[in-house]
């Protein structure tokens, strides 16, 4: 499948996360997105925890993550292109009262507005990356608003995990691929990376690999909602045994979600 152009792609998401934003929470509440949000807030949750931070959310959806981390004194910047997406984060904050501590704004991560201040930490959850054209330049410039030593933390949905799931060898060949959503009439355009592209991008972007893993690699990944939100004996098995090896390679570039974190270098001349 070709390439979307810049303005095919952004218009893209707007229309599809702007129709997906109302059903945006319930879509995704599901044991299986529980538990990998559950690992993505682990992460999180060590690289903030401790001390007040500036934070930037890239790709923020309806705010969850961010008004959690409000709520814990940090101050936090959710970037997302969906204005619906948006106004359901902004409503959160409100009812919440971290409205003082939150900033949500309509914007392209691979375009970012301008932003005043360093932040202290970034991070994207849930594959927001897969929707960028070109992701050095996305991260490049999310690198430009970070401080020294400060780290990046990204999900992404994985080339090679889209594959194995689908069972069809054609889908690591064709990184970019129409996700169809029945419950919004729509489809979105998805791009898939390998894991050597993405730590490509992070060097590339002055950044360092502090580790690399995965999600899905032994549990299979479900999209649909469910009343449920616990795992059976089988799958809490294979949860308990992925998380043994989520942070080995090689195995985990065949996870379905690819997990990074990397860390802005230290100018050379505050070496010196």
């Amino acid at each position: 499948m070709t390439e979307p152009s810049k303005d095919t792609l952004g218009k893209n998401l707007v229309q599809f996360y702007d129709s997906l934003a109302p059903i945006y929470d319930l879509k995704y509440r599901n044991p299986s997105i529980e538990y990998m949000k559950q690992i993505e807030w682990s992460i999180i949750d060590r690289c903030t925890r401790g001390r007040q931070m500036r934070l930037l959310d890239l790709g923020c959806g309806t705010g969850s993550l961010a008004v959690k981390l409000a709520n814990r004194g940090n101050d936090v910047v959710g970037v997302d292109i969906s204005p619906e997406m948006v106004a359901i984060a902004r409503r959160k904050a409100a009812e919440a009262n971290v409205q003082s501590r939150t900033q949500f704004l309509v914007a392209n991560i691979e375009e970012l507005p301008p932003l005043s201040g360093a932040f202290d930490f970034a991070y994207s959850a849930f594959g927001a990356f897969n929707h960028v054209r070109d992701l050095r330049a996305a991260i490049q410039g999310v690198g430009h608003v970070l401080s020294a030593r400060c780290r990046l933390f990204i999900s992404l949905a994985s080339r090679m995990g889209i594959q194995g799931m689908q069972g069809d060898a054609r889908s690591a060949r064709a990184p970019w691929k129409k996700i169809e959503m029945k419950e919004v009439g729509r489809a979105v355009w998805t791009r898939f990376y390998t894991r050597d592209e993405v730590e490509a991008a992070l060097s590339e972007s002055g950044l360092s690999l502090t580790k690399v893993g995965g999600v899905f690699y032994l549990v299979r990944p479900s999209y649909v909602q469910s009343n449920t939100m616990h795992f059976g004996l089988k799958q809490r098995l294979m949860a308990r045994a992925e998380s043994l090896i989520r942070w080995h390679g090689p195995a985990n570039h065949r996870a379905t979600y690819l997990l990074f974190l990397a860390e802005k270098a230290v100018p050379s001349e505050s070496r010196s």
